[in-house]
């Protein structure tokens, strides 16, 4: 059901020009530590899991503060990069969603999206052992009707109830890119 957003090029592009909206968002908010204008000093990503994308959509927004003596960095929200992840983030929700108790698609994925198996047990792990605990998920999970067990299947599942698959994973993808906890 989710499997063609892993490859699908227009929402790549969806992805990027949601994440260079929130960039232009945070540049234009300044330096949130001295309120001067900051400077751009994008880099530069190789995320993994799908190299036929254009360059630029591997570019990550960065900024910093023009002010001498503050300097300080400012990373906008992105809903294409999660942390220091090396995997598209949609991949990271996507490829754990879909392996969800399921190993019978174990070697096709691995195959597929060259994620070794270490990487898919630590991502298990990490939905199923750390995230319960962070405190992103237990404010989250107080905001849901619904009682959700398995992350992130569970969620996708409720929120396409109502909207589109492409709708549910924007939205899913929007809430995790509050979480500041370590993948």
């Amino acid at each position: 059901m989710y499997h063609k957003y892993l490859t699908d090029k227009n929402f790549f592009e969806f992805l990027y020009k949601t994440d260079q909206d929130l960039a232009r968002k945070t540049k234009e908010k300044g330096c949130r530590f001295c309120g001067s204008k900051v400077h751009v000093s994008n880099y530069m990503r190789k995320p993994r899991g799908m190299d036929d994308l254009p360059v630029d959509f591997s570019l990550c927004f960065s900024f910093c503060c023009a002010r001498d003596g503050c300097r300080k960095r400012a990373r906008p929200e992105s809903i294409r990069f999660f942390g220091r992840v090396v995997y598209w983030g949609v991949h990271m929700v996507l490829i754990s969603a879909m392996l969800n108790g399921r190993s019978t698609e174990l070697e096709k994925i691995m195959s597929e999206f060259n994620v070794d198996i270490k990487t898919l047990k630590r991502w298990r792990q990490w939905w199923k052992v750390f995230f319960p605990l962070t405190k992103f998920w237990k404010r989250l999970k107080g905001k849901l009707i619904e009682k959700v067990e398995l992350f992130p299947l569970d969620i996708l599942v409720i929120l396409q109830k109502n909207n589109l698959e492409n709708d549910a994973i924007i939205k899913l993808l929007h809430l995790l890119n509050g979480l500041k906890e370590p993948i």
